[in-house]
């Protein structure tokens, strides 16, 4: 619930919309009434012709954790490394910095693979990797977060949606990253030309020059991998008509890079993995994978690491706890950091997993993080299978309100003669 100049937010989405506009035009901020008193600030902008309510930066953690707008503190994910330098915030804009190009010139298409990084990970904290971009659209869009009316209403229409939605506002070296982002369409034969004819057009500003070439950013659902003579062809779901070739050091690259994901991925059914990649087009005409990186999610989208991270998300959805996954950015496996936060105890919790194979130096970090945090702690030793901290019984009415945004949407089935797993 939202109060602009005295007026509430509420009831028909076009008279909303009008309000929005007219605070927008003024430059009138709305307040959030998730806590008592006053309320945090709001913000309002304008995505593809709707006016929103987001977040001020820097201000998630001031919102009730019971609220949409919540976001606990930056130290218990990756992004506390990122904010002003990578990843810049600013109302109506994000400003990010890519550490992977979208531009090769002259002989750099030749020499891109020996240049790769062999890990997705990285110390420098100026600059987002293919992982910490997609960590930073899964964030904002909303899949870290679990409440229990979430059930069964996320499907890949739905993930499109507010990933395409989150890059919106961002924009690297001035270009507006919708602009180089690609993200399949649910796959719909009756209407499988205007689907490619859409792709076709999306995908134009890869043409350039003998001098030149551009790459795109593609996030999908990877449906299989298959060896070829000259490296693999990819396949997203939903896109049948596409390979993606990747060529040997790449492919090899990525599993060497990614082998947890894609054997958490392997043992698990139940999961889904989401590739993110740059590609541009050969001489000879094909998609050619540039870089990519991958990230295993449960069978409700929220991004798991490692078997002791699936097993502890499965549980908290089975009980219908409510929390937010943290994501690592750019941070290597090694750095302690919480996996969630549980936001439905009073206060949240930041919870913290510690195995049997963790070293002194892991243990001593996590000891670190507790004790300057700003949040309650609960460990989750694998060894003993701890029991996570009680909810809370909470008045939930004022965030539970129609006009709340949340990801709880009801999409509409697929027409009938549409194949929505191809």
């Amino acid at each position: 619930m939202y109060v602009i100049n005295g007026q509430l937010i509420d009831g028909d989405p076009g008279n909303a919309q009008a309000v929005l506009a007219t605070a927008h035009m003024t430059g009138t901020r709305p307040r959030c009434t998730c806590q008592d008193g006053d309320g945090a600030d709001m913000y309002i902008a304008k995505v593809s012709g709707r006016y929103l309510i987001k977040r001020m930066p820097g201000t998630g953690s001031t919102h009730d954790p019971m609220c949409a707008s919540y976001a606990p503190p930056p130290e218990v994910s990756g992004l506390a490394h990122l904010l002003g330098k990578a990843v810049k915030e600013q109302p109506e804009a994000t400003r990010i910095t890519l550490g992977f190009p979208l531009t090769h010139h002259g002989l750099r298409v030749a020499t891109t693979a020996a240049a790769t990084e062999t890990d997705d990970s990285a110390s420098d904290f100026t600059k987002l990797t293919l992982r910490g971009l997609l960590h930073l659209l899964w964030d904002d869009a909303g899949f870290t977060r679990w409440t229990p009316g979430m059930l069964g209403k996320r499907n890949w229409a739905t993930i499109r949606k507010y990933l395409l939605s989150a890059a919106e506002d961002k924009t690297t070296n001035r270009t507006p990253l919708v602009n180089r982002l690609w993200i399949p369409e649910t796959f719909n034969s009756e209407r499988k030309a205007e689907i490619i004819a859409r792709r076709t057009v999306a995908m134009s500003c890869l043409t350039g020059n003998g001098s030149r070439r551009r790459l795109m950013i593609a996030v999908g659902e990877i449906k299989r991998i298959t060896p070829t003579t000259t490296g693999a062809a990819l396949l997203f779901k939903h896109v049948p008509d596409l390979p993606l070739h990747l060529t040997h050091e790449t492919n090899a690259r990525m599993i060497a890079t990614f082998g947890t994901e894609l054997s958490l991925r392997a043992d698990n059914p139940d999961t889904h993995l989401i590739g993110i990649l740059t590609f541009g087009e050969s001489n000879k005409g094909t998609a050619d994978v540039d870089q990519i990186a991958v990230m295993t999610v449960t069978q409700h989208w929220i991004p798991i690491t490692t078997p002791t991270e699936k097993h502890l998300v499965d549980r908290l959805t089975d009980d219908q706890r409510r929390f937010v996954k943290s994501l690592r950015y750019n941070l290597g496996p090694d750095t302690p950091m919480a996996a969630l936060t549980l936001i439905d105890t009073s206060p949240a919790t930041a919870c913290y997993i510690i195995g049997p194979d963790d070293s002194d130096r892991q243990r001593s970090g996590f000891d670190s993080l507790i004790s300057t945090s700003q949040l309650d702690s609960w460990i989750f030793d694998t060894a003993s299978e701890t029991t996570p901290p009680a909810s809370a019984w909470r008045d939930r009415r004022s965030h539970d309100e129609p006009g709340q945004p949340t990801l709880d949407i009801e999409l509409p089935d697929l027409p009938e003669g549409s194949h929505g797993d191809e």
